[in-house]
């Protein structure tokens, strides 16, 4: 019987880690270690196999071990505009602070088809809004995928009027590249990169 653990994320397309000091660490090694609440967690895996579920602008998935596809798996729930290249067998790193035994937000690195480089992406429940959250998590991120993965070189993409997003991306060295258009039809996002 694997175990699980509930994990929610948040909305709006941003987001978010947490302290550059964390090490990401496995589904089974999350649930061994009987994180304490407010503790800030990163964890790496896999997308299982059967565990992804939408319904509107909800998506439930599962992250498992990388090595035990019939291991482990703590229970994501995120709310907000589901990125382009998520699906099954994906790598993922979801790095948030748990709350009451509850992630409270995420930020990770997406390689999207339509750009040349991985993009930061995070996301925060709104009530965590405004209070430092993305930036010390995306600046986590970024050192880790710098180190962990050789990544060279960043983006983030971000809607115009999302003014704390984009003070966050100019905080963390990123500057604006130009106006992108994700898919036909959408309103066109602002570009940014930085080199790691």
């Amino acid at each position: 019987m694997a175990l699980s653990a509930a994990v929610l994320l948040a909305s709006a397309l941003v987001y978010t880690s947490f302290s550059a000091a964390t090490e990401a660490t496995s589904p089974s090694k999350l649930l061994a270690s009987n994180a304490s609440p407010d503790r800030t967690v990163e964890l790496t895996g896999k997308v299982a196999a059967g565990s992804v579920k939408k319904s509107g602008d909800t998506l439930r998935f599962a992250v498992r071990d990388r090595d035990r596809p019939g291991g482990p798996q703590v229970r994501v729930v995120y709310t907000g505009v589901i990125p382009d290249p998520f699906r099954v067998g994906r790598e993922v790193i979801v790095t948030g602070k748990l709350k009451d035994g509850t992630f409270i937000g995420m930020c990770g690195m997406l390689k999207r088809d339509n750009l040349p480089d991985p993009d930061l992406g995070y996301a925060y429940l709104p009530e965590f809004w405004g209070q430092g959250f993305a930036y010390e998590a995306a600046a986590a991120t970024l050192q880790h995928c710098a180190q962990k993965f050789g990544l060279t070189r960043a983006l983030g993409v971000v809607s115009e009027g999302n003014v704390g997003s984009i003070r966050v991306l100019e905080k963390l060295g990123m500057g604006f590249e130009r106006m992108f258009t994700m898919r036909e039809g959408e309103a066109p996002a602002r570009l940014y990169s930085r080199a790691l």
